[in-house]
């Protein structure tokens, strides 16, 4: 059974006791006329209408409950319908759909925790292909040094940052700065590997060389 159908039984089965009488006209209009959407999607619930007049009514009490519900036509119908998480979990509560509420609450948290685990994964994909690419331009740039000047041209910690990099493509700046003697802050390697990247660029200056350092 679909979420709306349940949500509509539910409805159906409820007791008056604790409702306003408004509570209970759009609980029993839900009944009657309503859909929820499957809350693992996107958010979304309705009441659709026969008649103008029908949904001007049942607008207002919604309105009179602090609802603001956009409305349609749909096939001659009319349609009032709610799209936030927020608004539809409030309506839920006012007819007194418990199960259905405890179930759309339970599925909004998911989403919030899946798409918090999407978001941070798709951070690290691309400071991973960050990395990558100023990996590959630190590489070309000293490989430009090494067939030109030769390495042993560097100032000392220019040339013990470069094999290590060369030693190390994947590597972080991090675990670059700890493999060095004595060991080095991120920052202080990304400084010595700008300093070779200028360096390989006035080498190549006449011939385009571009060593890609981000």
């Amino acid at each position: 059974m679909s979420f709306s159908s349940e949500t509509r039984n539910e409805l159906k089965k409820a007791e008056d006791a604790g409702r306003t009488g408004q509570a209970r006209y759009i609980r029993r209009m839900f009944a009657e006329h309503g859909y929820v959407a499957d809350p693992y999607g996107e958010y979304h619930l309705e009441f659709l209408l026969g008649n103008e007049a029908g949904a001007k009514r049942l607008m207002a009490a919604l309105a009179r409950e602090g609802f603001s519900a956009g409305i349609v036509r749909r096939k001659g119908e009319s349609v009032l319908y709610l799209k936030e998480g927020d608004a539809i979990a409030r309506l839920l509560r006012l007819m007194g759909a418990s199960a259905a509420l405890l179930k759309f609450e339970a599925a909004r948290v998911e989403k919030t925790v899946n798409n918090g685990i999407n978001r941070s994964a798709n951070f690290a994909a691309a400071n991973a292909n960050k990395s990558i690419t100023a990996s590959v331009g630190h590489v070309a740039a000293i490989r430009r040094i090494e067939r030109t000047m030769g390495l042993s041209s560097l100032p000392p910690g220019l040339r013990e940052t470069a094999v290590l990099r060369l030693a190390k493509p994947e590597a972080s700046l991090a675990e670059i700065g700890a493999a060095a003697n004595p060991p080095l802050s991120k920052s202080g390697v990304s400084r010595r590997l700008s300093r070779i990247a200028r360096i390989a660029e006035d080498i190549g200056a006449n011939d385009g060389f571009s060593p890609m350092i981000t």
